[in-house]
């Protein structure tokens, strides 16, 4: 992408500095501007799931939902 061979859908927070710098810019898309990525959290033991994995899911469900 940075080598101008085409375009991507990119998370912005990855790309910050490249969109401060002006290395990168978003195009200004009709449609598609947007590209949602499903998110899956699946625990081995969903009955009973452990503090450390009760208190990661929080944390994603909280980022996610953010």
């Amino acid at each position: 992408v940075s080598a101008g061979l085409g375009f991507a859908w990119l998370p912005e927070h990855s790309i910050h500095k490249q969109l401060k710098n002006q290395q990168l810019k978003k195009l200004d898309l009709r449609s598609g501007s947007q590209y949602i990525t499903p998110l899956y959290l699946i625990s081995g033991n969903r009955e009973n799931p452990g503090p450390g994995t009760q208190l990661l899911a929080q944390i994603l469900r909280d980022t996610v939902n953010h």
